[in-house]
């Protein structure tokens, strides 16, 4: 406004003009008078006395350009009222003209004066404000950061006279709202505590049992290279508990087949006299047992919708197969030493003889256990299905087909080592 004085010496004159000036010093001298402090807690209400105060210096901005608009007119006009002077002829329009657009001029000077001075005068009520509001700040925003900075001090205390390699809470924390978590999750003795663990998957599938396996790995890794090696850890829960039972059926179904088949062959060794014969017998049992478990599930696969063996079908199955095939053999073996003299050739003759008792007897049980199949229970209705196959196997296969072959086998075997050693003599 002085540069404006200044190069417009008829303005100083103007009343609007000095009252914006005085305004404008009033203004000034309340912003050098205000003391400002250092900002607080009361964020909020001084970020809302500044917003007052940029919007009051953008309306006064706006006014600015409007007197500026003025202005320009205003000299535009003068300049067109000089011009019109020098013309003679067109003189008179011109003269009219720059009246017009002076006129013009001076009217958004004015409108423009006014707008400023309300709206240095909006600023001014917005610095009062802006004024009182960091005035709050400082008498109760300060304490709260000197608190705020003291609880930080003493945390910071508190760390640095710990362990490192410890887990640190402070103690505010450790004596309060934690307590909470700790009765929620720990007895009341603080000696052992519960977590639980929700697995996004089917408990009772396979892919759980997995999931569950690996977590009882990491869990036993951590515990032993942690400051809890000496505590004691279990897993439980519906999908631990299948993978318990398995681990438990699967050792005693490993430690009975051993057990069992031990059992057997001496009964067989006894019987035929020969470890190569109970051998083959045996192989005939095991090979009868785990085929017929593989045929069985994917039956049930297929026509069940089952992903697997209920876990104590193998156990069974394996004690029924095994069970009865000793017996067929027991009864091929007796037919067989009654004509042993004769050489391991009379072995095909003993089959054929003994071939329809056996297929008689696998007939009848498998009858028994195909009753079996109309009760619903999944175990059952897999034992029986495996019991089946694997008589159909020992019957039409082992029994009349891979111990004959694998008794003249051994025959021959037998018969070239003999030449062999007589030759070599």
């Amino acid at each position: 406004m002085h540069a404006y004085v200044q190069a417009n010496s008829e303005a100083a004159e103007d009343d609007n003009i000095q009252a914006t000036i005085k305004t404008a010093q009033q203004g000034l001298s309340s912003l050098n008078a205000l003391d400002v402090v250092s900002l607080s807690a009361q964020f909020n209400q001084l970020t809302q006395a500044f917003g007052q105060a940029n919007t009051s210096l953008g309306n006064a901005q706006s006014a600015i350009v409007t007197l500026k608009a003025g202005a320009r007119t205003l000299k535009s006009g003068v300049s067109d009222l000089s011009q019109g002077i020098g013309t003679a002829a067109q003189g008179a329009n011109q003269i009219t003209t720059g009246s017009h657009n002076l006129t013009e001029g001076l009217a958004e000077v004015k409108a423009g004066q006014q707008q400023l001075q309300q709206q240095l005068i909006s600023l001014q009520d917005s610095m009062v404000e802006l004024r009182n509001g960091l005035g709050e700040g400082a008498e109760g925003g300060l304490e709260d950061i000197y608190a705020g900075l003291d609880d930080a001090n003493g945390y910071l205390h508190e760390l640095s006279d710990k362990e490192t390699g410890t887990f640190f809470v402070p103690t505010e924390v450790l004596q309060g709202e934690f307590q909470e978590s700790l009765n929620a999750y720990m007895t009341d003795d603080r000696h052992a505590t519960t977590l639980m663990i929700i697995l996004d998957v089917n408990p009772y599938k396979e892919e759980a049992m997995t999931i569950m396996r690996d977590i009882r790995h990491r869990v036993n890794s951590y515990v032993e290279s942690s400051l809890l090696q000496n505590a004691e850890v279990y897993l439980t829960g519906k999908t631990m508990s299948n993978i318990d039972l398995q681990e438990i059926s699967s050792a005693d179904f490993i430690r009975s087949a051993v057990l069992m088949l031990a059992g057997i062959s001496v009964i067989l060794w006894l019987i035929t006299r020969s470890f190569l014969q109970t051998l083959i017998i045996n192989a005939s049992l095991l090979i009868a047992t785990f085929a017929s478990l593989g045929l069985t599930e994917m039956i049930a696969k297929q026509l069940l919708d089952y992903d697997m063996l209920s876990w104590n079908v193998p156990f069974f199955t394996y004690i029924m197969i095994v069970s009865l095939g000793v017996d067929y053999s027991i009864f091929l073996m007796m037919r067989y030493n009654e004509t042993a003299q004769g050489g391991l050739k009379e072995i095909i003759p003993t089959s054929l003889q003994m071939g329809s008792v056996i297929l008689a007897a696998a007939v009848i049980l498998g009858g028994t256990f195909a009753a079996l199949m109309p009760s619903g229970v999944i175990t059952l209705i897999q034992v029986a299905m495996a019991v089946i196959i694997g008589l159909v196997i020992l019957t039409f296969m082992m029994m009349s087909i891979f111990i004959p072959a694998w008794f003249g086998f051994a025959d021959k075997i037998k018969l070239l080592l003999a030449n062999r050693k007589e030759k070599n003599q």
